[in-house]
């Protein structure tokens, strides 16, 4: 049985940077650092996605990688806005997923090559517990 694909180093520090660089501050556009996240993401299999216990982190996991911890200015309100707007593409693919949490699929085109990738999303966005796990869906 072979180990399980690994995040490269270059995607690692790529997901860090563009938290780093799009996220902080006062003024930040949600949705087109979704849309980056997943292009960075892209190349990997599994993404999950939470906050440290003090909640003023990102904490970001890829299937074979050490995790990755990201400080963030208001670090809880900016993961919350990101589940939810991962639950309107959810929706935008045709799957009902409320903003709180649930199930669905996000369907995109891939940059540069405009490869299509499916990601199946599992969250929770609720004022006590919050994590995004996205699996690339082979076609």
């Amino acid at each position: 049985m072979s180990a399980p694909p690994k995040i490269s180093v270059a995607t690692h520090e790529r997901v860090a940077n563009l938290v780093m660089n799009q996220m902080l501050g006062r003024k930040v556009d949600v949705s087109t650092f979704i849309d980056a996240f997943l292009l960075v993401c892209a190349d990997v299999d599994e993404i999950r996605c939470t906050l440290t216990s003090d909640r003023q982190r990102w904490r970001v996991e890829a299937r074979g990688a050490e995790p990755c911890e990201i400080d963030l200015d208001s670090a809880l309100g900016k993961f919350r806005a990101c589940c939810a707007r991962l639950a309107v593409l959810c929706q935008e693919s045709g799957q009902d997923v409320s903003p709180y949490g649930g199930e669905g699929v996000i369907e995109r085109l891939a940059a540069p090559n405009h490869k299509h990738v499916t990601w199946k999303l599992q969250f929770t966005n609720t004022p006590g517990q919050q994590e995004f796990t996205l699996t690339k869906q082979l076609d």
